[in-house]
């Protein structure tokens, strides 16, 4: 018998869909494209204008908590103060979009086309 992988738990069938890196993919839905975790498959919310990106839950940490590769100080580069912002899927909590940035950066409604 061959080896085969499970297939997780609660794990939609993606095939086929448009993905929009390796955690969230778009699903065609009679209310439109509708942004979905890979992982668990929660229903995220509307692509159009970045609006599922605040259905997303968010985490605002110490920049050094992004890794050794983070400089323990940004005020000897910016004059901003800097956090290492997380978004997470509300379902399953994976980490969809992580990024060192100023503390009042809105969110990146329009970065999400740089993805597509």
């Amino acid at each position: 018998m061959p080896h085969t992988e499970p297939t997780p738990i609660g794990a939609p069938d993606l095939a086929g869909v448009r993905r929009l890196g390796d955690n969230l993919a778009v699903l065609e839905t009679v209310e439109g494209e509708t942004v979905v975790c890979v992982h668990c498959g929660t229903r995220i919310g509307p692509l159009s204008g970045g609006a599922f990106f605040a259905a997303l839950a968010r985490r605002d940490a110490r920049p050094t908590e992004a890794g050794p590769h983070i400089w323990h100080d940004p005020s000897e580069y910016v004059d901003a103060v800097v956090v290492f912002w997380q978004l997470f899927c509300p379902g399953c909590l994976t980490a969809v979009h992580s990024r060192v940035v100023p503390v009042d950066r809105p969110l990146p409604n329009d970065d999400y086309r740089n993805w597509l």
